[in-house]
């Protein structure tokens, strides 16, 4: 969606148009200085409630922190207060707010504690008198998926594979959750995403998320789920371009699939022609492959069910990827499975235990 504050190809002489984008920097920096002002004392004047800290701003909002105060044996929790930038963009905000809520209850979709839509009836919470439309998500304390990516070719060290499997997991069940919306009520305890068994009578088309990148992606905290006892959950965030569609699953396997590779290789590749071919069919990962030439493996250290699973889900043709049901139990079977038994003493616990402490919690305190 073009910006409405910024000025259209042809709109102006070149001269006139780098003034008005000029004014328009500074009109933005006004509304987002506003706006979180009055987050700001909106919650520092709401009981149980203390505005913490300005988080960062999106292409159509800003987000906030917020600090929930403990009571009798609840404790004090963060949260995240979004909310758009002006009546322009709160198109995406509330699609967002429909989106999330729809989705809620997922362990590895952000959880929604409260929405506020501004074409509906006021909330009758801590979001009532707060102008426009807001959405409340849980605080996700430990980064985005991109730091990680950034920090291993710094110290020379690749993701190991327990690590890559059980991100991958994660978002292969985030993508059950967009193809079968939970739909709980806001601030409901997440649930392990399964496929429906037996599958519903009518199938959904699903959503497909539009917006897949590392910074889309954290870290969440360890201990909900016994496949998060040591790696903690990675969550989707960003739910503004989502839409429904009929091709939400094969989409959202190539994003998710795309954005492992980016894990595995410590960079981004651009992906289209030439591809190379895997298992006889055309595919948009061939920088995992072997040197089609000499045979050099580049990655020898790569468990090969996860290249060969990744290289599927990112294959050419939409029709080639594989079933949500087949990639949800190879990943599944690989993180119960395969530990320092599997690949060696490097990924033992401990090893596991101090790669998240240095490159997940450390990295992410700097």
């Amino acid at each position: 969606m073009a910006d409405p504050l910024l000025p259209q190809p042809g709109f102006a002489p070149f001269d006139a148009g780098i003034s008005m984008m000029v004014n328009a920097d500074i009109l933005r920096d006004e509304e987002l200085d506003a706006k979180v002002r009055e987050t700001r004392e909106h919650f520092n004047a709401e009981p149980g409630y203390t505005y913490e800290d300005f988080v960062g701003r999106g292409a159509y909002g800003i987000a906030c922190r917020v600090q929930q105060k403990g009571s009798g044996a609840r404790p004090p929790r963060k949260m995240i207060v979004k909310r758009a930038l002006n009546d322009f963009v709160e198109g995406e905000l509330q699609n967002e707010i429909r989106v999330m809520g729809e989705l809620n209850g997922s362990a590895h979709i952000a959880s929604v504690i409260a929405s506020k839509d501004s074409i509906g009836k006021p909330p009758q919470h801590f979001l009532e008198g707060l102008a426009g439309p807001a959405l409340v998500l849980e605080y996700l304390g430990n980064g985005v998926l991109d730091k990680l990516r950034q920090q291993a070719p710094i110290r020379d060290v690749h993701v190991p594979n327990r690590i890559l499997w059980a991100i991958f997991l994660c978002l292969v069940r985030a993508c059950v959750a967009m193809k079968y919306a939970p739909g709980a009520s806001p601030d409901s305890e997440p649930k392990l995403e399964e496929l429906p068994v037996p599958p519903p009578s009518r199938i959904p088309d699903g959503y497909r998320h539009g917006d897949l990148h590392l910074g889309n992606m954290m870290f969440g905290s360890t201990g909900d789920f016994p496949e998060h006892s040591i790696i903690p959950p990675v969550k989707l965030i960003d739910f503004g371009l989502a839409e429904e569609h009929e091709r939400s699953v094969p989409d959202n396997l190539l994003g998710i699939a795309t954005n492992v590779l980016w894990l595995i290789i410590g960079g981004y590749v651009p992906l289209g022609a030439p591809y190379a071919i895997h298992k006889g069919k055309p595919t948009m990962g061939g920088v995992l492959l072997p040197n089609p030439v000499t045979g050099e493996d580049p990655l020898p250290w790569l468990d090969r069910d996860l290249r060969n699973i990744i290289l599927e889900c990112m294959a050419r043709r939409e029709e080639d990827r594989p079933s949500l049901e087949k990639v949800l139990n190879i990943a599944k079977e690989a993180v119960g499975q395969r530990g320092a038994e599997f690949y060696g003493p490097q990924e033992s616990d401990g090893a596991i235990q101090y790669f998240i402490q240095t490159y997940v919690y450390d990295a992410n305190m700097s």
